[in-house]
């Protein structure tokens, strides 16, 4: 892209381009959902495990037994798909 840009500004405009930098990008809508569902996915992954590492650090009850573990966390809503 940037090389096609230069031959039109050297050819029109008699300057050259040193850098371009692309500032904004549009997906297509079903790339930027697979996007946010697998970030949605890793943020679930990483929750659960913190989660479960939190509940084998609690420290036992008298008598030694551990109380029951309280239910996982709940996922996040996904979000409506874009138009």
């Amino acid at each position: 892209m940037q090389q096609r840009l230069n031959l039109i500004f050297e050819r029109e405009l008699f300057a050259r381009i040193e850098a371009l930098q692309i500032n904004q990008v549009e997906l297509p809508s079903s790339f930027q959902d697979a996007i946010l569902e697998s970030i949605s996915t890793k943020q679930n992954i990483t929750r659960s495990m913190r989660y479960k590492d939190n509940m084998q650090a609690r420290p036992p009850r008298r008598g030694g037994a551990r109380p029951p573990l309280p239910p996982p966390p709940r996922p996040h809503a996904r979000r409506p798909p874009r138009r």
